[in-house]
């Protein structure tokens, strides 16, 4: 079976509510827990741009000049980049 689709790692930096973020899931499933307002809906948002996907309101963290995501599928590496300006 190939690894091409399976999530290896991923790094969020400066969306929405998260100051930075990082998970090595290595392909296997993983969960993202923790108490209200901690961060999970704007890690899953931070995914969903990163690949591409278009969101509503500010994407950039108030304080941050840059909203970055990197994320490595089996032998693929997607980066996106957003500057405040």
């Amino acid at each position: 079976m190939s690894d091409k689709g399976q999530l290896i790692e991923f790094m969020i930096r400066g969306v929405r509510g998260i100051v930075e973020f990082s998970a090595h899931p290595g392909g296997k499933s993983f969960d993202l827990a923790g108490d209200n307002g901690t961060g999970k809906t704007s890690a899953v948002d931070a995914l969903f741009w990163g690949l591409g996907g278009a969101l509503d309101g500010e994407v950039i963290r108030n304080g941050s000049d840059r909203a970055e995501t990197e994320i490595r599928f089996g032998g693929y590496l997607v980066k996106r980049t957003l500057k405040r300006g």
